[in-house]
């Protein structure tokens, strides 16, 4: 018997002008998965859960145990394996919840079946996760929360670029409570133009390698302007109210950055820790809700290490 505990965080993604390319892992929230796995001949899997957030309970349904059944299938492999979900990452909030279920599954099954898949394959497998969800392929939220740090990732070679980042920034995030359409991240990728003019391509480039800029060398002064989308985020943005409120609160009180997170409609702010008190900064993110008569809430959390396996007694 093998018994194994996975633990995968929460993500955000895109960060402002890096649509599908740019995300970063969060140390909170997180999933806790535990596992327990026998060999058998055929193919049993039981699943139970718990943790702060409602999701799926049935094998089929559940993004977590659909994919490790697919790749169960897909690599010809049996067993019986019993699964302990806890869910602690929010769902539907754009913090990569279905992102830590898809990496828990590939590294669970890569584990018990000594599968010895490479960073890539593990990427590629969790992205196809994804489809299951929001209908299509992205690699983003998986490749943060699977490696930890900044991440940076080539649309199509799969090979991504991690970055530590500077332990005194942490992430202010509020979560507005909002009637969101089913499939949300498939709805919030619909609604995006399919074709930019060449000056907005060179803006969001200009955008996007300021990010970088900033990460890499710490100078967080970038960041304000860089953050500010036209191409994505603009059009996300109708569907959270209060938004400019929210994130000229932030800036008014130190926040060095401040973009939705993924598909939104939660929204993060960058803060330097050792300058700002990030308490002050996520107080007035959700005053500036409250004031709209939005209900909000948030939390402060720091860059994600990325996922872990631990063996069990």
């Amino acid at each position: 018997m093998v018994n194994i505990r996975v633990t995968t965080s929460g993500s955000s993604a895109n960060l402002g002008p890096g649509f599908d390319v740019f995300a970063i892992a969060l140390e909170e929230p997180f999933d806790v998965v535990e596992v327990e796995y026998e060999k058998s001949k055929n193919i049993e899997i039981e699943l139970k859960v718990g943790g702060k957030y409602k999701v799926p309970s049935k094998i089929e349904e559940n993004v977590l145990t659909a994919l490790l059944l697919q790749i169960m299938e897909k690599k010809k492999q049996t067993g019986k394996i019993s699964i302990s979900l806890n869910k602690n990452v929010p769902v539907g909030m754009g913090l990569g919840s279905s992102a830590a279920s898809c990496v828990a599954a590939v590294l669970i099954a890569n584990e018990i079946f000594n599968l010895k898949m490479s960073k890539k394959d593990l990427i590629y497998l969790a992205g196809e996760g994804e489809r299951i969800v929001a209908g299509s392929v992205h690699y983003d939220n998986v490749t943060a929360s699977l490696l930890g740090g900044f991440v940076i990732i080539p649309m199509n070679s799969l090979d991504p670029i991690r970055i530590d980042l500077k332990s005194n920034l942490n992430l202010c995030l509020v979560m507005p409570k909002l009637n969101l359409p089913i499939k949300k991240t498939e709805f919030a990728r619909k609604i995006l133009p399919q074709n930019i003019s060449l000056k907005q391509m060179s803006e969001n480039i200009a955008k996007a390698s300021r990010v970088v800029y900033s990460f890499l060398t710490d100078d967080f002064s970038q960041l304000k302007e860089a953050m500010k989308d036209y191409v994505v985020e603009i059009h996300r943005s109708k569907f959270i109210p209060a938004f400019e409120d929210v994130r000229n609160a932030a800036y008014e009180n130190g926040a060095l950055g401040v973009c939705i997170s993924g598909a939104g409609p939660s929204i993060v702010a960058f803060v330097d820790k050792e300058s700002i008190d990030p308490n002050y900064v996520l107080k007035s993110m959700l005053e500036a809700f409250e004031k709209n008569g939005v209900e909000a809430e948030g939390f402060i959390t720091k860059v994600g290490k990325g996922a872990k396996i631990e063996y069990l007694d």
